[in-house]
């Protein structure tokens, strides 16, 4: 550690969100770590699975990144200031678990799984059955768990608690985001097959392995714990490996977001990815293409998503990582 992270480290909150005031992101850093633990605490109060805290403890620092300006020593401690952000931020998460997906899926008929909203999207039909099958080892194990055994073999919602120790709650709603997951890879233009790119769903892009049935990653073998986001994130990258994907495109399809609204929101996540699949790397493999967007690349080149394509196809090219 140099001097000027022990100098910092020596500092009060109410002083190191002054320096971050003023432009020293290490002061936030030393922050993120003073209070890590405690948001971890008080996430696994309202949450139990850890993938899902951890999503919410970076949920928690970027909120407070983004509002730490409203915070005022005069009206009490950081640590207030941070509590309440925490419990907010919490109570939300939970919130929003238990109601996502409820009302697309409203007219989903448990007696006959059909889902009978989007007529096109028929169970019963041998070819979607075999890309249901395809699909599944791409969705969070959770979520897949319940698909299999509620629709693959012919579980009773009711008997599916029992099966895998989810409450009622939970089990829908693994079924529900899980259907909406398998519909959008179904539905999209390119075939399943391209988003399986190696036997067992796994994907790779120089030394980088990640396994989509067991939702793990290594780099030169060493494996390297990601957050659910983040290991989203980092598929979506990959199964787009070495095509420049735009800001839009990755918040739609890792936050299914049509709009930049929360534009810090991939800002932090990008940042913390790089840093767990970057770190002690000589290769660098996330670049930025200023102006456009970002691609995973281990030799530096890339050509353009068919999505952003509007003539002839462009030919692969080294480009300055950003």
């Amino acid at each position: 550690m140099d001097q000027e992270s022990t100098a910092l480290q020596q500092l009060s909150d109410v002083e190191l969100v002054e320096k971050f005031r003023n432009g020293c992101d290490d002061a936030f850093s030393i922050l993120f770590h003073r209070y890590r633990r405690l948001a971890f605490f008080v996430a696994k109060k309202y949450i139990s699975d850890q993938c899902e805290v951890e999503d919410v403890v970076q949920q928690i620092f970027l909120a407070i990144f983004q509002d730490i300006h409203t915070f005022d020593p005069a009206r009490g401690k950081f640590v207030k200031f941070f509590m309440n952000y925490a419990h907010h931020r919490s109570f939300n998460y939970l919130e929003s678990l238990k109601t996502k997906g409820l009302s697309d899926w409203c007219e989903f008929d448990e007696t006959t799984h059909i889902h009978r909203r989007k007529p096109g999207w028929d169970l019963t039909q041998p070819e979607v059955k075999r890309l249901v099958e395809q699909a599944l080892p791409l969705l969070k194990p959770q979520r897949r768990i319940v698909i299999q055994l509620f629709y693959l073999e012919g579980i009773d919602m009711e008997e599916i608690p029992q099966r895998t120790g989810f409450s009622y709650g939970e089990a829908r709603n693994h079924f529900y985001r899980g259907m909406a997951e398998l519909q959008t890879i179904i539905k999209s233009e390119r075939p399943v097959d391209q988003y399986i790119n190696q036997p067992g769903g796994a994907l790779k892009v120089g030394d980088l392995e990640l396994s989509q049935t067991s939702r793990s990653v290594t780099r030169a073998g060493k494996p390297i714990p990601l957050s659910q986001t983040e290991f989203d994130l980092l598929a979506y990258f990959m199964m787009n490996a070495r095509m420049t994907v735009t800001r839009a495109m990755i918040l739609k399809a890792v936050w299914e977001q049509d709009s930049e609204g929360e534009t810090n929101l991939l800002d932090v996540y990008l940042t913390h990815l790089r840093k767990k699949i970057e770190a002690n790397f000589e290769t660098k493999l996330i670049h930025t293409e200023r102006g456009i967007g970002y691609f995973i690349s281990e030799t530096g080149k890339r050509k353009m998503h068919p999505d952003l394509l509007t003539s002839t196809a462009q030919s692969e090219q080294p480009v300055a990582a950003g």
